[in-house]
């Protein structure tokens, strides 16, 4: 039986765990997770969900903008475990499209470096719009790279350990939070990243 792109992720991303912030992963990650942080206005007191959390890494940079409660799932236990040694806040291991679990409404929900992993992104921002309060936001940070780039990257993608699946086009990923019901949704790009925003009525 062949192994999905989630459970290639998972193997992955506990393997990398331990030693995150230090591996080529995490190095990556972490310039997003800065341009991500410069567009979360927070509000003392929200409640902040990170999907594909990893470490914690991002919600720990968040909490240093605004005293927020702090809420995390990922689908490798080991990046939850150590997330839960860091930071004090909700962390489960879960997937994107399964946010039932957490018994609250969140105010901003955060995806960073991780939407192209998803197998069923709509399915994700079904659930994402469904557990946001009114006037809840989301932001997305991934890459967004030249067309060229992003069809080859794709194609390799079905060989690579990884987990990715596919890297979307800018009108691609309006599209999925329109249809979704987000409103106000916003693609910014900056040097081959994008940061997608969108709000719930």
């Amino acid at each position: 039986m062949s192994t999905s792109r989630t459970e290639k992720s998972q193997k992955h991303y506990d393997q990398l765990a331990a030693d995150y912030d230090n591996t080529f992963d995490g190095r990556f990650t972490l310039t997003y997770n800065r341009l991500l942080c410069e567009y979360a206005n927070l509000r003392d007191g929200d409640k902040v969900l990170d999907v594909a959390c990893g470490n914690g890494r991002l919600l720990s940079m968040l909490s240093g903008k605004a005293v927020v409660q702090l809420y995390g799932i990922d689908i490798s236990d080991k990046m939850i475990e150590e997330a839960r040694v860091k930071l004090r806040g909700d962390f489960r291991v879960g997937r994107a499209e399964r946010l039932g679990d957490f018994a609250t409404r969140f105010d901003l929900i955060t995806v960073c470096c991780a939407f192209h992993h998803f197998e069923r992104p709509a399915e994700f921002l079904e659930e994402a719009y469904r557990v946001l309060e009114p006037g809840g936001r989301l932001i997305i940070a991934d890459p967004l790279p030249a067309a060229p780039v992003r069809w080859a990257m794709n194609l390799l993608f079905p060989f690579m350990q990884s987990g990715d699946v596919k890297i979307y086009s800018r009108r691609h990923l309006e599209r999925f939070l329109a249809q979704a019901g987000f409103c106000e949704i916003l693609v910014r790009i900056s040097d081959k990243r994008a940061i997608i925003t969108g709000r719930k009525p």
